[in-house]
């Protein structure tokens, strides 16, 4: 996948919610989404702060990268619409007890760009279903 342009399986007008508890990390999310025409990147700090967000919009792909606080994903879990698409990033997959987490994506740290965005375009492609 050539960097700058969109994939054929990604729709730049998909909105997507990037949970990341390092500003500069969120910061480069959104920048390195928006290299590949991704324009509706909203961004949180925090799962609590999420919440917001997602009562207010729907969004197509919710990107989560914090530290692991299982109860409030449990709870980000039951308020995300049924149809978002869940790309959960950690570094360590250790923990069994994120089965609640069924149907997302795991990504694991440390990642290459377009790694990600291969990711990024099957939950994309999974949408279209």
């Amino acid at each position: 996948m050539a960097r700058g342009k969109v994939s054929d399986r990604m729709n730049s007008n998909k909105k997507i919610l990037v949970i990341c508890d390092d500003a500069d990390l969120s910061g480069l999310y959104r920048e390195m989404l928006e290299t590949y025409g991704l324009m509706f990147i909203d961004t949180a700090r925090t799962i609590s702060e999420s919440e917001r967000f997602l009562r207010d919009n729907i969004y197509n792909t919710v990107i989560i990268d914090c530290k692991n606080q299982k109860d409030e994903l449990k709870n980000l879990k039951r308020i995300i619409d049924s149809d978002t698409k869940l790309l959960y990033i950690e570094g360590s997959f250790e923990d069994p007890d994120l089965s609640f987490l069924e149907n997302a994506i795991f990504i694991q740290k440390p990642f290459n760009i377009d790694s990600f965005m291969c990711e990024l375009s099957t939950c994309e492609a999974l949408e279209k279903r």
